[in-house]
């Protein structure tokens, strides 16, 4: 499939859980297509458009190259996005080098460990609030000829997609789905119906890291948008944030807190929750560099989610 035909996604129930993909796949069983105003719309009720006010942390995980085109230097394609995206003063980014051996069975598959809700919530736990990947998706070749006999000439048209997929840790929301296409000739061969395309992984990384940089830019916008939200852990008597002042929290922040809202999916290894009733808002007991401590006893109150206090206007 071409990546013209893409749409916002949305996984099962409304309230839902976004997910990563391309097309066909073990993923789609869960994936449903809808238009993008519909998508749009129901997106706003999740992550609806925020000034920035904490920085976010982002981790770059591994590309993921569908593209059938093995010597890619997928590296440096991430490096890339790590450049580009690092640009905003916003957002604090760090990479995924290196899978553990339990998530490792992910890099085998079509949509990463990054599609895993295991992994999204264990990322969350340590404090990071965005996944984002970019996919690489498979190369279509088809057979075109130019110019007349006996000067006829065979070339192929080359469709090449790129996106820029980031899902948020705390609910398992697609908060930014950005796609590219391009189409160029390649490959100019003489005669013969059994020609086969041989691609140049050069001419393609280059097209890549071209388009990687438009797809980061719009994919910042959308990410300095999006509430700074989180789950507060249980330490003793304490709810305690696993981000401090590298994000920019410090005593006169002020944190709104909310019940678990409805189910967005459930799955193997728990299930997500969208932000429920706000029931209060807090500030903070004590802040470090790297955890704060909210102004309220584990016990006194019910708290799932939090959000930082969007400034009065």
């Amino acid at each position: 499939m071409k990546a013209g035909i893409f749409r916002y996604l949305l996984v099962l129930f409304i309230p839902v859980l976004l997910a990563f993909t391309f097309g066909c796949g073990g993923a789609a069983r869960d994936v449903y297509y809808v238009g993008g105003q519909a998508a749009k719309s129901i997106k706003g009720l999740v992550t609806p458009d925020a000034k920035p006010v904490l920085k976010k942390k982002i981790l770059i995980t591994p590309v993921i190259n569908n593209s059938g085109i093995d010597n890619l230097q997928t590296d440096k394609i991430m490096q890339a996005c790590v450049s580009y995206i690092s640009e905003d003063e916003y957002l604090v980014v760090s990479t995924l080098q290196k899978y553990e051996d339990q998530d490792k069975a992910f890099l085998n598959k079509p949509y990463g460990a990054i599609l895993n809700p295991a992994y999204v919530k264990k990322s969350g736990a340590s404090g990071i609030n965005i996944l984002l990947a970019c996919i690489i998706q498979p190369v279509e070749a088809i057979k075109a000829r130019k110019g007349i006999w006996p000067y006829r000439k065979d070339t192929h048209k080359i469709t090449l997609s790129v996106s820029i997929n980031a899902v948020d840790t705390v609910n398992g929301t697609l908060v930014v789905f950005e796609d590219e296409t391009l189409d160029f000739k390649s490959g100019v061969l003489n005669t013969g119906e059994n020609d086969k395309w041989v691609p140049d992984s050069n001419l393609l990384q280059d097209k890549i890291l071209d388009m990687t940089e438009e797809l980061c830019s719009r994919a910042i916008e959308k990410l300095r948008k999006i509430p700074w939200q989180s789950e507060p852990v249980v330490e003793g008597d304490n709810y305690v944030i696993r981000s401090g002042r590298d994000i920019g929290i410090n005593e006169n922040t002020v944190f709104e807190l909310f019940k678990k809202g409805e189910p967005a999916k459930a799955d193997a290894s728990g299930q997500y929750f969208l932000l429920g009733e706000k029931t209060d808002e807090t500030g903070i007991r004590s802040v470090a560099d790297n955890s704060a401590v909210l102004n309220i006893n584990a016990g006194q109150s019910e708290i799932s989610f939090i959000r930082v206090k969007q400034p009065e206007e």
